[in-house]
């Protein structure tokens, strides 16, 4: 946006507000992709848990879904940078042996319930 409005400064158009016109078209196609889009990833994530196994979905175009058994669960880290937590946002990431998942944009209280069941489940030790 800010390269936008500066060519728009710097190289005069002959209407005046043609320039403009652009810099609000794109500003008002910007804000209604990104309110569309944070929709439609709310409806197609999702991710269960079951005594034997995590069930995640995530995607928009090209959906990816993992399944992993409880007993291959090693390890579970909680992640939260300065923005994350001043909106409440926490990243779960489960390791495995074969690799890692990651369960993005959970609320804090939900990402501690729903670490302290995955290690309930997995029945693994709180060393903390």
């Amino acid at each position: 946006m800010v390269l936008l409005i500066t060519v728009v400064i710097a190289l005069p158009a002959e209407p005046s507000w043609a320039g403009w016109g652009v810099v609000v078209v794109v500003t008002v196609l910007a804000i209604g992709a990104t309110a569309v889009l944070t929709k439609i990833r709310y409806t197609v994530f999702w991710y269960a848990t079951s005594a034997t196994e995590i069930d995640i979905q995530q995607g928009i175009i090209f959906t990816e879904r993992n399944v992993v058994p409880m007993h291959r669960v090693q390890s579970l880290r909680i992640e939260r940078g300065p923005v994350a937590d001043r909106y409440r946002l926490t990243n779960l990431k489960i390791r495995t042996a074969g690799g890692s998942v990651s369960i993005y944009g959970l609320d804090r209280d939900e990402a501690g319930e729903l670490c302290d069941r995955i290690s309930r489940f997995a029945r693994l030790a709180d060393n903390v």
